[in-house]
């Protein structure tokens, strides 16, 4: 029955405009929503990200009608997008949970239905339960190895697993992302190769490319070869759950094993090389920027709070550039009477504005006899200074093309 029959028929209450709404698609409903939204004059950007969010579940669902819609298939769906992993996937979750269930208010609002079937849905709890961690970089090469020759887990083959912890580790997809890729979203034949998330199933409703590394690519491709643009990357990824578990099977049959926790009793689990990518670009010394476009952050305090760690290696490495602090103040050097003193005629300490004892007739600077076997060590005393000793080098050089060392020697120079 043509649309405007029925709508005309609801108009003289032979029908319900419950049964009229039932003979539309979802699809249908939600365009409907949006016009209302933008007549209400909510911003486009809200009314863009509510809209394509409620499209989203509608397609990864497979909700084509009003009574396609199940509260158990949205809380699976949620489940997979938050993956386990934090208190932002939660956040993310929620949103998507805050967004449809709006829709459908406004369906029973409009007398589109009865009553909504997610009303019971509640929201999930952002406060974490523990912290992630990384992965060094040695543990990750042990990872990739026990992977590789591993035997068959979650119904991935060891050089499977290998390949897709590499990717998520060195682009920061997310698994949700890398489990939906097909062949087409790899761009492995220029120069430049690339992995694609498509709108469809990032976080952000926003498609991210990431360059792949030349050797990652060449891996990509032989995995790859033969099969249809249109077929799944990964086919046998697991879900969430199980990737989890996946990764520990690897963990626990590295040389040595990769504990699950980190030395400062961070969890690790398939999320954690996300963290690992955050981490390595850190250690690397990215611009924050960088790693937040490439991590596909709306906000720069999520890349560098939640998901960047630092290293024991780097921490030491920041505690040694600390200067000495055990050298003497100024004032100590004032009481002494040292401070800006000059080494006076005959002392063998020079100051650091003239030119060295250590210098050799050749304008080299001297070994010692450690370094040179045949040559005799001489003591301080031994040595003579210099004629021109605390003279600028313009004095020195006295228009003759040389400045004058210990024992009346001289080094040739060019002015």
């Amino acid at each position: 029955m043509p649309q405007e029959i029925r709508d005309r028929l609801a108009e003289s209450g032979i029908i319900t405009s419950i049964t009229v709404a039932a003979s539309k698609t979802l699809s249908e409903h939600l365009n409907d929503y949006e016009a209302y939204l933008k007549a209400r004059g909510r911003k486009p950007r809200y009314t863009q990200q509510a809209v394509g969010q409620v499209r989203r579940i509608a397609n990864e669902c497979k909700w084509v009608w009003w009574s396609d819609i199940s509260a158990s298939r949205l809380d699976t769906w949620l489940n997979e997008l938050a993956d386990g992993e934090d208190a932002a996937a939660d956040r993310t979750a929620n949103g998507y949970l805050t967004a449809v269930k709006a829709f459908c208010r406004w369906m029973v609002k409009d007398r589109r239905a009865s009553d909504t079937p997610l009303a019971h849905l509640e929201k999930r709890d952002e406060t974490p339960s523990y912290e992630r961690g990384a992965f060094t970089v040695d543990e990750m090469r042990r990872l990739l190895e026990a992977a590789s020759v591993g035997s068959d887990c979650q119904g991935m083959t060891g050089t499977e697993r290998a390949l897709l912890y590499r990717l998520a580790a060195e682009t920061g997809f997310r698994a949700n992302e890398i489990r939906q890729m097909t062949v087409s979203r790899f761009e492995l034949d220029s120069d430049r190769p690339t992995a694609t998330a498509t709108k469809w199933t990032t976080k952000g409703w926003k498609a991210r490319t990431v360059r792949l590394r030349l050797d990652t690519s060449a891996e990509l491709r032989t995995q790859l070869s033969g099969k249809l643009p249109t077929a799944l990357a990964f086919p046998t990824m697991p879900d969430s759950t199980h990737t989890a578990e996946m990764i520990r099977f690897d963990m626990a049959r590295a040389m040595p094993p990769i504990p699950e926790t980190d030395t400062s009793g961070r969890v690790r689990h398939f999320h954690s090389l996300r963290h690992t990518t955050g981490s390595f670009f850190n250690a690397a010394g990215v611009n924050p920027k960088v790693a937040q476009n490439v991590l596909g952050h709306s906000n720069i305090n999520l890349t560098m709070g939640i998901y960047t760690h630092t290293y024991r290696d780097d921490e030491a490495a920041a505690v040694m550039a600390i200067p000495d602090l055990s050298s003497p103040t100024n004032a100590t050097m004032k009481a002494t009477g040292t401070e800006g003193a000059t080494a006076a005629p005959g002392a063998v300490k020079t100051p650091s504005n003239c030119l060295s004892l250590g210098l050799s007739p050749k304008g080299t600077v001297c070994k010692t006899s450690a370094e040179f076997p045949g040559a005799k060590p001489r003591k301080a005393d031994e040595y003579k200074m210099p004629e021109n000793h605390g003279k600028s080098a313009n004095f020195q050089a006295n228009g003759r093309g040389r400045i004058r060392t210990y024992e009346g020697r001289a080094i040739r120079f060019t002015v």
